[in-house]
């Protein structure tokens, strides 16, 4: 059996990484799930923002009206991290109660957010 020392190396730094993250999401206040970073009404604001960046480049190859999309956040921890994507991708959000309580803006009736 022939094992190459740089993919041992690869393979175990791979390995340290994930417990690292591990450890974190152990170590994290919101353990037991995934977080995402934002309340509703943040990311439905920042999927209409970022649909009309896109909308304003008049690019050929985008499609008329909404276009789709995915943006992946890193946070500053790990565990920490947003995923947007445009608003009519996103019928049911997920609703995290951390991230709605910090969210200082009052919510308007009739809008979601992203996932």
């Amino acid at each position: 059996m022939n094992i190459h020392l740089d993919s041992l190396e690869i393979f175990l730094l791979a390995q340290d990484a994930k417990i690292v993250e591990l450890e974190a999401k152990l170590n994290s206040p919101h353990r037991g799930g995934e977080v995402t970073m934002f309340s509703v009404r943040q990311k439905r604001e920042i999927s209409a923002k970022v649909q009309r960046i896109l909308q304003d480049t008049q690019h050929p190859e985008l499609p008329q009206g909404e276009i789709q999309f995915y943006l992946h956040v890193a946070g500053a921890e790990p565990w920490s991290f947003a995923e947007i994507r445009n608003n009519g991708a996103v019928l049911n959000p997920d609703v995290n109660p951390h991230n709605e309580a910090q969210d200082k803006q009052p919510t308007v009736a009739g809008r979601g957010g992203g996932k």
